[in-house]
C-alpha cells in the first residue's frame, strides 16, 4: 500500500562547477559515439506560453545546427555519420544541451573537429534568415497537419499523450491551440531571438566529451583533449546564406489521357489506364483525414537480371540518396522544406516500389517528386560513397547479435545461397559502381510498366488529374511484366546431420537454435491456410514445452512462409 511506499531513489548529484573534461570506453562491437555536453543545474519551469515559445526558439536552434550536420554527413565523404542535436532535462537534476555524433572508427579525430567546429560556428557567428525561415516553414507545416489530422488521431497515442502531459506536469493542448500560438508570435521568431536562446543553452559552462568506441586507444584522455585543444585553434568562418531554392521537376510534357475506366463496387475501388499504359487503382477513404497514401510499383525487383551480386542491396540503399539530376539529396530537403513529402524506395521480391504519405495539399508536388526520380536520377557519387563508409558500421551491428547473423548470414543459407538474401560480404559491397546500379535499374525505370496505389482523403477527379500530368506524361510503357521464370526457382539446402554453427560477436549469455525445414510455395491457397494453423497448433506446444515445463527459454517461436514469387 501507499504508507509502505519506498521512498524516491537517491539520483546522487552533479558538481556543476566541473572543468572541461573528458571520458572514454571501448568495445569491439560498439559504434564509434561521441557526446558533448553542456550541463547546468535543472531550472523547473512552468508550462507557460512564453516558456512554450522560449522553449520553441532554442529547439529551431538544435534543427538548424542538426541540419548543418546533415549536409556534412550527406557529402558522402564526412567521417560523420550520423549526428543529433538536442537539449532535455534530465531526472529534475540537470538541464543538458547535447551534440551526439556517430562516426568511422578510424577517422575519430577528423569528426570530433567537424563536431566541435560547426558546434562552435553556431556560438560564434549564429544562424542565417534563410536557415531560420527552412526551420520555420518546417514546424508550421507539421502543425497544419497536425491539425488536419485531428479528427482521425489513433487513440492509443492520443491517450499516452495525455497521460504524458499529467505525468511531467504539462497542459494538454489541441493541435489547433498550437497552430494558433505558433501563428500569434511567429514574428517574434527572429535570428537574433533565436542565436540568443541556442547560445544560452551552451554559455558558461565548459563542456564535456565522451566517446565510446571499437578503437583500443592508448592514451585515450589525452588524445581526445589534444584533438579537442588543435581543433579550437582552426578559425570558423561565419555561414553563407544560399537563399531561397525552387523545386525544379514541375513539367513532365503533355498530361495523358484515361482510356479505361472500371468501378469495383464491392471493394469500393476505381481501377483506371492511361493512354501509355500506367496503370491506377484509387479508394478515397475518411478514416485518416488530411492523409494520402500513394505506392508506386515497376518492375520486378529481386527477379531482374543483375551481373553481380549486391547490386540489389546497394541500389536499394543508395538510389534516392543519390538525389536528382538538378538537386543533390541534400538540396532536396531544402527545396522541400515544409512539405510532407518522401520517396520510401525498395526493392522488393518482384517489384520496385515508392511508398509514401503525404497530404492532399502536398500530393501533386509529392508525384513530382517520385516521377523526378523516374525520369531523371541524380546517380551522384556522393549517395554511393555515403552507403559504402556506413555498410562497416551496419555489419558490425548485425554481428553483435544472434537476430542480426540470422539476417547476415543464415537467410542466404536457407535460400540455397542465393545472393540476394542476407548481407553481402564487403567485397560484394565495394564491387557495386555507378554504373552497375545503372545497369540494373534504369531499364525498369524507362521501360516497365507502372502501377499506381493511391487511398485516402482525396477526390478521384483530383487524384488522376495530377497522375495525367506527371506519370500520364511519360512515354508509353512496356504492356507486358516479364514473368524472370528463370529466377524463380530458389532450391532449399540439403538435410544434415550436423548443426551449422555460426558465432556472433555479442554477449556469450546471448544464443539461439534454429531448425528449418522445406514446405511448399503459395500456388494452393488451401494448402497454405492448412500449413498456418498446424504453424499455429505447434506454436502453443512450443512454448507450453520450452517456456512453461522446462523453463529453457521464453522466446520459443515456429514461423511459416510460403512465397507468392519463388
Amino acid at each position: 500500500g501507499l504508507e509502505n511506499a519506498r521512498p524516491d531513489p537517491d539520483l546522487g548529484s552533479v558538481d556543476f562547477d566541473r572543468p572541461f573534461s573528458v571520458g572514454y570506453f571501448s568495445d569491439p562491437e560498439v559504434f564509434t559515439i561521441m557526446t558533448i555536453d553542456a550541463v547546468r543545474a535543472y531550472q523547473p519551469t512552468a508550462d507557460t506560453a512564453e516558456n512554450r515559445f522560449q522553449g520553441n526558439l532554442a529547439n529551431l536552434g538544435d534543427a538548424i545546427l542538426g541540419r548543418r550536420y546533415a549536409t556534412i554527413v550527406n557529402s558522402g565523404t564526412s567521417p560523420l555519420l550520423q549526428v543529433n542535436t538536442s537539449h532535455t532535462s534530465d531526472f529534475e537534476l540537470v538541464d543538458r544541451a547535447t551534440v551526439l555524433a556517430v562516426a568511422t572508427p578510424d577517422r575519430w579525430e577528423d569528426a570530433l573537429a567537424m563536431t566541435e567546429q560547426e558546434l562552435r560556428r553556431a556560438l560564434e557567428h549564429g544562424f542565417t534568415q534563410a536557415e531560420l525561415d527552412e526551420q520555420i516553414t518546417n514546424m508550421r507545416s507539421a502543425m497544419e497537419n497536425s491539425v488536419e489530422q485531428a479528427g482521425t488521431r489513433d487513440s492509443s497515442n492520443l491517450a499516452d499523450a495525455i497521460w504524458s502531459s499529467w505525468r511531467y506536469d504539462t497542459v494538454y493542448t489541441s493541435p489547433a491551440s498550437s497552430l494558433e500560438r505558433f501563428e500569434a508570435t511567429v514574428d517574434d521568431i527572429t535570428v537574433d531571438a533565436v542565436n540568443a536562446a541556442f547560445r544560452a543553452l551552451w554559455a558558461d559552462t565548459d563542456p564535456l566529451i565522451f566517446l565510446a568506441s571499437s578503437l583500443e586507444l592508448t592514451d585515450p584522455e589525452g588524445a581526445i583533449r589534444d584533438t579537442w585543444a588543435a581543433s579550437q585553434q582552426v578559425a570558423v568562418e561565419p555561414p553563407v546564406d544560399s537563399g531561397p531554392a525552387v523545386f525544379a521537376y514541375t513539367d513532365f510534357g503533355t498530361a495523358g489521357s484515361i482510356v479505361e475506366r472500371e468501378e469495383i463496387e464491392d471493394l469500393g475501388l476505381v481501377r483506371a489506364r492511361f493512354d501509355n499504359g500506367v496503370g491506377v487503382t484509387f479508394k478515397q477513404t475518411d478514416f485518416e483525414d488530411g492523409t494520402v497514401r500513394i505506392r508506386v510499383n515497376f518492375g520486378r525487383g529481386e527477379l531482374e537480371p543483375r551481373a553481380q551480386p549486391a547490386v540489389d542491396v546497394v541500389t536499394g540503399n543508395v538510389f534516392t540518396a543519390s538525389g536528382l539530376g538538378a538537386h543533390s539529396a541534400d538540396d532536396l530537403s531544402r527545396v522541400l522544406a515544409g512539405r510532407s513529402v518522401g520517396t520510401g524506395f525498395a526493392v522488393l521480391d518482384d517489384r520496385f516500389r515508392f511508398s509514401v504519405v503525404t497530404t492532399p495539399e502536398d500530393y501533386e508536388i509529392q508525384l513530382q517528386l517520385l516521377a523526378a526520380f523516374m525520369t531523371d536520377p541524380g546517380w551522384r557519387a556522393e549517395g554511393l560513397a555515403q552507403y559504402q563508409t556506413v555498410t562497416p558500421e551496419i555489419r558490425r551491428n548485425l554481428y553483435s547479435t544472434p537476430n542480426g547473423v540470422i539476417q547476415a548470414e543464415v537467410s542466404r543459407m536457407i535460400h540455397g545461397g542465393d545472393a540476394r538474401y542476407g548481407y553481402p560480404d564487403p567485397e560484394e559491397v565495394a564491387g557495386i559502381d555507378i554504373a552497375a546500379m545503372q545497369n540494373y535499374l534504369m531499364p525498369a525505370l524507362q521501360n516497365a510498366p507502372i502501377e499506381i496505389t493511391v487511398i485516402g482523403d482525396i477526390a478521384e477527379a483530383d487524384a488522376m488529374a495530377m497522375i495525367a500530368s506527371t506519370f500520364g506524361a511519360f512515354d508509353a510503357r512496356s504492356a507486358e511484366w516479364p514473368s524472370y521464370d528463370e529466377a524463380r526457382t530458389i532450391v532449399f539446402p540439403a538435410a544434415i546431420s550436423e548443426p551449422v554453427v555460426l558465432r556472433h560477436n555479442g554477449p556469450d549469455y546471448q544464443g539461439m537454435a534454429n531448425i528449418y525445414w522445406p514446405t511448399d510455395d503459395d500456388d494452393d491457397l488451401r494448402q497454405t491456410r492448412a500449413i498456418s494453423l498446424l504453424r499455429a497448433v505447434f506454436d502453443l506446444k512450443l512454448t507450453e514445452r520450452l517456456r512453461e515445463d522446462e523453463g529453457l527459454t521464453y522466446s520459443a517461436r515456429i514461423n511459416n512462409t510460403a512465397s507468392d514469387v519463388y
